[in-house]
């Protein structure tokens, strides 16, 4: 299945913070890394997370209203982004029974 970055990231922040806790940028990072390593690290050094291809879709869920926070505090979903959140959590789990 192919997403776009904002999709796994809301994906991610969905699954760890829940509905109501905020995420550290630490926290999204691993998560990101370990569920989906191959969008999450570098080119040529596939066994390190690269945290740039969170920072452009992070400012770009900001602006579409999706999340609140930043890499210095925390991340957290709004209604749009719980919404969101949803949504693919239910896509993200029947891909996986087939």
């Amino acid at each position: 299945m192919k997403m776009a970055y904002q999709d796994l990231i809301i994906l991610c922040l969905f699954f760890i913070s829940g509905q109501t806790e905020a995420c550290s940028f630490e926290d999204l990072m691993s998560e990101c890394f370990e569920k989906f390593p191959d969008k999450f690290s570098f080119e040529n050094h596939r066994q390190w997370p690269d945290a740039r291809k969170l920072d452009r879709a992070l400012r770009e869920l900001r602006t579409k209203g999706q999340i609140k926070g930043d890499p210095q505090t925390s991340f957290r979903l709004t209604p749009a982004g719980l919404k969101r959140g949803r949504q693919l959590s239910k896509l993200f789990r029947q891909e996986k029974l087939f």
